[in-house]
């Protein structure tokens, strides 16, 4: 039981370590001042702390939590980075939504496919094995995810920067496919066991397809960022040929 403990502690230090890269990665840091920095390493410290406290005595799953962790995110990016407040709230709200999110769908789908009502309420309120498990899938995808914003970096900017409201729109949606998921810890929507992973997989079909339209917008910002290198290189080429005729031009003047 001990080292589940550890494992779990070890996976929320992961969920709230990855907020602080994505701000990091994204923004200009405020930390000039000694005291500033140790500020920040308490921050990181009791943050967290908190999430490991809420887990351990809370639940896997907490709505409100998750509610206090979007306000201290918002607090910390707007104290410690160089950040609008709309920015830093929608980041923060995306980053927890998907991760609880993801942590709630893969309880609904591991009731569905043991077949136990009661398999949701197992996770829930008890560190077992199981817990453990969907929720270092749901952190190793979260890294994977890190890895993907670090390496298109200037794209996601420029993604964040240009479609705002589509991303506004993403987090609505994704608090409606939490909203459809939290259901399932009603006993009254589990007594008729796999038939209501139709209330996750509506919400997460709606989810992909919003995906599926930001990742065509970054391939179209990419294809329009190819077009331009394309026209200033002609255009390049057009200057070079003109220079090249003006000079050849003034040296057979000068010949004659």
């Amino acid at each position: 039981m001990n080292w589940l403990r550890i494992a779990q502690g070890v996976l929320c230090a992961v969920e709230v370590c990855g907020l602080y890269y994505i701000f990091n990665l994204f923004y200009e840091q405020k930390r000039d001042k000694l005291w500033e920095r140790i500020s920040f390493i308490i921050t990181l410290i009791l943050f967290c702390g908190l999430t490991i406290f809420q887990r351990e005595v809370g639940g896997m799953y907490s709505r409100y939590f998750m509610f206090l962790c979007i306000f201290l995110a918002v607090c910390i990016g707007k104290f410690f980075y160089n950040i609008t407040f709309t920015r830093c709230l929608l980041v923060s709200t995306l980053y927890f939504e998907s991760i609880y999110f993801s942590d709630i769908f893969l309880g609904y789908i591991g009731q569905a496919l043991l077949d136990s009502i009661d398999f949701v309420d197992y996770i829930q309120f008890q560190i077992n094995l199981e817990r453990i498990i969907i929720l270092g899938i749901t952190r190793c995808f979260l890294l994977i995810v890190l890895f993907i914003l670090r390496k298109y970096k200037i794209h996601v900017n420029n993604l964040c920067f240009n479609y705002r409201m589509l991303l506004i729109g993403f987090a609505v949606l994704e608090y409606l496919g939490l909203f459809s998921c939290e259901k399932v810890f009603i006993p009254a929507y589990r007594e008729e066991g796999k038939i209501y992973v139709y209330f996750a997989l509506f919400p997460i079909i709606l989810i992909l397809t919003f995906i599926i339209v930001i990742v065509y917008i970054m391939y179209i910002e990419k294809k329009n960022e190819m077009q331009l290198m394309n026209s200033q290189n002609e255009m390049l080429e057009k200057i070079i040929m003109k220079c090249y005729y003006y000079i050849r031009k003034e040296i057979e003047f000068f010949m004659i």
